[in-house]
């Protein structure tokens, strides 16, 4: 005998699609069933599954880019920009906390004598973290130099600097110093994927997902392109998450700002419309804030909106369909300085 287990991709086909048949002489077989007809993953659920696999796994994934700290550093690079994300350690330093309330808050959580231990194990930590980033490829150990000939920023990764250099441009030679000054340069794939494409919060949906499983399993797939008709392939829907969680079929939709869903009339209807063609066990709607940055209106005000919404989509999914609206700023420790930013190697370990 042979036991095996279907890919995610042929799972999830079987769970959304109208494979099921009732048999010839069974009555229902009649009646009328609108399903999609057929799905895919999207270019950013490719990619995101890309990010995640650098780690090996969801939860090493979620638990160091979605944390405070590095949501902060992923998002300090203006959208758009020409230029590379290249960060100094000085510069990686200044996103670590300096306030003394959180520093006090970290003493008593770390079990640390003093606030000066704490700022050592930071560092450290920080140390730790980025060496297993670079391993991973998130980012790379980059040297720079700007040509004294044309002008030109050279840019060298750690395996390809040498004693003596080349300008990209006019081959005018370099020669490294025994003090050069290492940076660190965020991966292109990492940043489009999780800033350009939202993935931040679709990965932090899901790590948040997976943390609330005991028992069963937890299957997934990220950014999900669904077809109504196999004819028209221009025709389709996206939902951004698909997974089952202790036996549970689970559709999430995820918005970086509950006010874009709600102040889009077409964001709900279009939600309500997949979801009676899905028919999960549970719908859920995911936000990592309120509102943008750009938005005057207060949270109690959203929060009012956001409820009347959901009132207004539960009545049009039904009553065999669960609703859940999750918002990560809601989320205990969302927004705290996390103990450690996310590797304990022996840097971080010598504090103790």
């Amino acid at each position: 005998y042979n036991l095996s287990l279907p890919d995610d991709d042929t799972f999830f086909r079987h769970v959304v699609l109208d494979f099921f048949q009732y048999p010839q002489d069974d009555l229902r077989v009649s009646i009328a069933k609108s399903s999609y007809q057929n799905l895919s993953i999207s270019d950013k659920g490719q990619n995101l599954r890309g990010v995640i696999s650098m780690f090996g796994n969801l939860s090493d994934a979620y638990e160091i880019l979605t944390n405070k700290y590095w949501r902060e550093v992923l998002r300090a690079r203006k959208i758009n920009s020409t230029k590379y994300p290249v960060f100094t350690r000085e510069q990686l330093n200044g996103f670590l906390p300096n306030d003394r309330p959180t520093r006090k808050k970290l003493m008593k959580e770390l079990n640390l004598s003093n606030i000066s231990e704490v700022d050592k194990f930071m560092k450290n930590n920080l140390t730790d973290t980025l060496e297993h980033l670079i391993r991973t490829k998130v980012f790379y150990c980059v040297h720079q130099w700007r040509c004294q000939y044309c002008g030109h920023t050279n840019s060298r990764s750690f395996d390809g600097m040498k004693i003596k250099n080349s300008c990209e441009i006019c081959n005018t030679e370099y020669f490294a110093p025994i003090d050069l000054e290492w940076k660190y340069q965020l991966n292109e794939f990492v940043y489009r994927s999780l800033i350009e494409h939202t993935g931040l919060t679709v990965l932090w949906t899901l790590g948040f997902l997976q943390d609330q499983f005991n028992r069963g399993s937890f299957w997934y797939l990220p950014e999900v392109d669904l077809y109504e008709n196999y004819d028209d392939p221009e025709k389709k829907n996206e939902m951004d998450i698909f997974c089952v969680l202790s036996g549970k079929f689970i559709a999430v939709e995820v918005k970086l700002s509950a006010i874009l869903f709600i102040n889009n009339p077409d964001y709900v209807d279009n939600f309500v419309k997949k979801i009676n063609l899905l028919q999960p066990d549970i719908a859920m709607l995911s936000f990592e804030t309120y509102y943008g940055p750009n938005n005057k209106d207060t949270v109690e005000n959203t929060k009012a909106s956001l409820k009347q919404i959901g009132d207004d989509i539960r009545k049009r999914i039904g009553g065999n369909i669960e609703l859940n609206i999750i918002v990560a700023n809601d989320v205990q420790g969302f927004n705290d300085q996390p103990s450690d930013i996310g590797w304990f190697g022996r840097r971080t370990s010598s504090i103790y």
